[in-house]
């Protein structure tokens, strides 16, 4: 088991811990809160403690799955991620990330002449 501590503005630190909690690599097992009291501004301090899901040393199944998205013209853009997630940052933002490669896209070549 680890231990994770962050400190910083309450507004910063729950949209990160919530990220923390969405990754599919670990699980939190418990978590405190504290606040610290500075001379500049109120802080908060966050600590969880957390185990590895998955092995670190193994390698996994990845995971992939399509996004649609309709643009203001009708247009309909579709693109796969592979180890994607969707994050709700609860004040109306959703995240949506993962990777993306395409192996038929063509690399510019340089311009830089030296």
């Amino acid at each position: 088991m680890l231990k994770l501590s962050v400190m910083g503005h309450s507004k910063l630190l729950h949209p990160f811990i919530n990220h923390f909690k969405s990754q599919p690599f670990y699980e939190i097992k418990s978590e405190c809160s504290q606040e610290v009291i500075e001379a500049t501004s109120g802080l908060e301090e966050i600590s969880a403690f957390f185990e590895f899901k998955i092995p670190l040393d193994k390698p996994r199944d990845r995971q992939s799955f399509w996004v649609h998205m309709k643009t203001l013209t009708g247009q309909e853009v579709r693109f796969e991620l592979l180890d994607g997630n969707v994050v709700d940052m609860g004040d109306g933002t959703v995240v949506i990330y993962g990777k993306n490669y395409d192996i038929f896209s063509c690399k510019k070549p340089s311009t830089n002449i030296e």
